[in-house]
């Protein structure tokens, strides 16, 4: 059956988003959970932190979500995760620089950008952690690999299934 392996923290995302990116910290993540999932059906959650800034994503309806769904591919010959850059820069110190400068080529099979189960609730349910700065502040390192919390991979996928009963446009692909 087909389960969220990891979840990848976001500012923004849209449905027909062709990769998905991460800080520079994130690179090791996220390069070890490409050689693990791209090109298996294993998924991605795509999580808009609940501190996104209104530059990159101005609905606040998003922010704590986790809005989508993706497959990682296989990296086309000759690319690295520099050549899926977010293209979001900004300013650091006297140099103009990509936020999120690596990434990964995926396709998108869920994507509900209100619909999408809140990130604070599911781990609060599944793993009865309440301390949820604790729990996120492992993004800071790029994607979170979930085999090791098998009852928040369980429920965030209850939670996604039932978004797309509730609404069938949210799966875009079969999964």
């Amino acid at each position: 059956m087909t389960s969220i392996e990891a979840l990848s923290p976001v500012f923004s995302v849209d449905s027909q988003g062709g990769h998905f990116c991460t800080t520079s910290q994130g690179q090791r993540n996220l390069v070890q959970l490409g050689g693990r999932l791209a090109g298996s059906q294993g998924l991605v959650g795509l999580y808009v932190t609940e501190s996104a800034e209104p530059d990159y994503q101005p609905d606040p309806a998003q922010h704590g979500r986790v809005v989508a769904l993706v497959r990682m591919l296989a990296m086309p010959q000759a690319h690295t995760v520099q050549n899926y850059p977010s293209g979001c820069m900004e300013l650091r110190g006297s140099l103009m620089a990509d936020r999120w400068p690596v990434g990964w080529p995926s396709e998108t099979v869920f994507f509900s950008p209100h619909g999408g189960p809140v990130l604070r609730d599911a781990v609060a349910f599944a793993l009865h952690i309440h301390d949820f700065a604790g729990f996120a502040g492992q993004f800071l390192q790029g994607p979170i690999d979930l085999r090791g919390v098998p009852a928040l991979r369980d429920r965030l996928m209850i939670e996604i299934r039932h978004e797309v009963a509730r609404n069938p446009a949210a799966q875009v692909r079969p999964f």
